[in-house]
């Protein structure tokens, strides 16, 4: 039989330490689809980053079009969230309510025109 090996116990704090660590050292904005024209549609910015339970989504759209934001885990998952309103051109600011998310890293996806865009954003509590 093999040799078996046993983890020095680790205090929760040091853990978890060492997890935000790792979540903070990945792109802090990586998208997961490609644009069809980024000059047309994109998310500007999204704060703060990370964020416990709210954050603001900046975003611009060179036409007038309804907007659905999204949400998927960092596996891929679609979120039981989606949020759908009519924007005009321009650029523009959203509130976003994610207080039900558990920790983790998830990406906001903005969608419009058959465009997609998305950002990855990491939610502590």
């Amino acid at each position: 039989m093999g040799q078996l090996s046993f983890l020095a116990p680790v205090s929760r704090e040091a853990h978890v330490k060492k997890s935000v660590e790792l979540l903070l050292s990945l792109r802090p904005e990586e998208p997961i689809f490609e644009l069809k024209n980024s000059s047309d549609f994109y998310i500007s910015d999204v704060f703060p980053n990370p964020f416990k339970d709210k954050c603001t989504l900046k975003y611009h759209a060179s036409f007038a079009s309804t907007i659905t934001f999204g949400l998927f885990d960092v596996t891929g998952k679609k979120m039981d969230f989606s949020k759908t309103i009519q924007t005009p051109e321009g650029n523009h600011n959203i509130n976003l309510d994610f207080s039900f998310l558990k920790p983790g890293v998830y990406y906001i996806t903005l969608s419009g025109k058959g465009q997609v865009n998305s950002v990855k954003k990491l939610v502590v509590k």
